[in-house]
């Protein structure tokens, strides 16, 4: 297994296979100055809440390492899995739909329901890009390499998939801390798929 592509996206910095991106940046919206940045043409990422776009844009960086997918009548992929953690799930949004139903001003917003799941952005990332293989996110109190690493190998070990998109997406208060990895069976790539190499990813910023 070997990692192909890596990004790393904070409240403050954005990284491409360890090099920073530089990132002329608004006082409006952070991940909408990455989103102008990367010239990407998805008018639903305005509609997407804050982890959903934070992830969303992690992975536009990585997917073009994923190439020779094979594709169905239908234009969708089975080779490709999806699998995120975080710590918040969708608090974010959860506060957010909450005070949208209290009881002094009941109104509850359907805009702002459909993203209290955290895997939605699995959802929206495979939406993206056509993929039809597994997709999760699992919620865990910080980014573990080890546990990361052994979803990723269990996931090549009991499905056909050639590649995994995973990592770490934590969007909470304004906090965000973002990695997202893509892994290929075989032995080509930027590094081999290992703990220690997938803790580097995730700490050299």
């Amino acid at each position: 297994m070997y990692i192909t592509a890596y990004s790393r996206i904070t409240s403050s910095h954005v990284l491409l296979n360890g090099q920073p991106v530089q990132i002329e940046r608004t006082d409006k919206d952070w991940l909408a100055d990455i989103y102008g940045h990367l010239g990407i043409r998805y008018p639903k990422f305005f509609k997407m809440d804050m982890l959903c776009k934070a992830g969303f844009l992690a992975a536009e960086m990585v997917m073009p390492a994923i190439a020779d997918v094979k594709r169905d009548e239908a234009g969708l992929t089975h080779d490709t899995a999806v699998l995120l953690f975080n710590r918040s799930a969708s608090l974010e949004n959860d506060t957010a739909y909450a005070h949208t139903i209290t009881p002094a001003d009941y109104f509850p917003s359907p805009a702002l329901f459909v993203y209290t799941l955290p895997n939605i952005l699995t959802g929206e990332i495979a939406i993206r890009h056509r993929l039809a293989g597994e997709t999760v996110c699992y919620i865990d109190e910080a980014f573990h390499a080890d546990t990361v690493y052994q979803a990723v190998a269990d996931c090549f070990r009991t499905t056909p998939v050639v590649n995994v998109l995973c990592g770490w997406a934590e969007y909470y208060a304004g906090h965000c801390d973002i990695l997202a990895v893509t892994v290929r069976r075989g032995r080509e790539g930027l590094m081999p798929f290992t703990e220690k190499n997938l803790q580097n990813c995730y700490t050299n910023i």
